[in-house]
């Protein structure tokens, strides 16, 4: 998963559109499948509505989300290529300079190499597991939240129609029935909206955990560059006496 472009949200826009669509005719024509029902009293046509409206908001339930993983195979690699291409230059050195100052200056800049390479490694994967902890938390408290929020949205709904039902079987108008019905959806809709926007702007806090894990990598290059860099004037220098 790229996670500069992940987007932790959910398809919580999809359900309340179906339900706004059902809230706008309620026993009227929704679909071109179903314009001869349309036509039919509230009382006659509930059954219809029902099937609609539960199948729509539980086709568009938000799926779970994709846990960010610590598989790191090409990171893994281009370690190993660069612990292979070090070890050829300590190498190289030690054939070239082959005195007991040069060798003891070798060592020592092997040890400061070795020593600054395991400390950029470990803040590197601090800040990559740091990262993914979050992020994975982050999305799974946002699910949590709209998952539960959801839930609530169709039991709403399912108590409405089952309310409806009543409504139209204890004798009383198929409009006084409708009206009933329409209200409990729209409070249940009003009910999921807030719900779900009032949570914490998901995509800011997760680019703020991309840029904190950027700038914690970037500070460990950037040490282990000026590390690496007057190691090696040290070991020029004495190589040159």
């Amino acid at each position: 998963m790229q996670t500069s472009s992940m987007k932790l949200t959910s398809r919580f826009v999809v359900a309340v559109a179906i339900v706004a669509l059902q809230l706008t005719n309620v026993g009227t024509a929704t679909a071109q499948a179903v314009r001869a029902e349309a036509k039919l009293p509230f009382c006659q046509s509930i059954e219809a509505i029902a099937i609609r409206m539960e199948s729509g908001i539980e086709s568009n339930k938000m799926p779970q989300y994709n846990k960010i993983s610590d598989l790191r195979p090409q990171l893994d690699s281009k370690r190993a290529e660069a612990d292979t291409m070090r070890t050829s230059h300590y190498t190289k050195l030690i054939k070239k300079y082959d005195t007991p100052k040069q060798a003891q200056a070798i060592a020592e800049y092997k040890q400061t190499i070795r020593g600054a390479v395991a400390k950029r490694r470990m803040a590197v994967d601090t800040a990559r597991r740091d990262f993914k902890d979050a992020a994975n938390a982050l999305q799974a408290t946002h699910h949590q939240v709209v998952a539960q929020a959801e839930q609530n949205l169709q039991s709403s709904i399912e108590a409405s129609i089952a309310t409806a039902k009543t409504d139209c079987s204890s004798g009383g108008s198929s409009e006084q029935a409708r009206n009933t019905f329409k209200l409990a959806l729209e409070q249940a809709r009003t009910q999921f909206q807030t719900t779900v926007k009032t949570q914490p702007n998901q995509q800011q806090a997760l680019d703020l955990l991309i840029t904190t894990r950027k700038q914690a990598i970037e500070l460990a290059v950037a040490e282990f560059g000026q590390t690496a860099y007057d190691a090696k004037e040290k070991l020029l220098l004495a190589l040159s006496q």
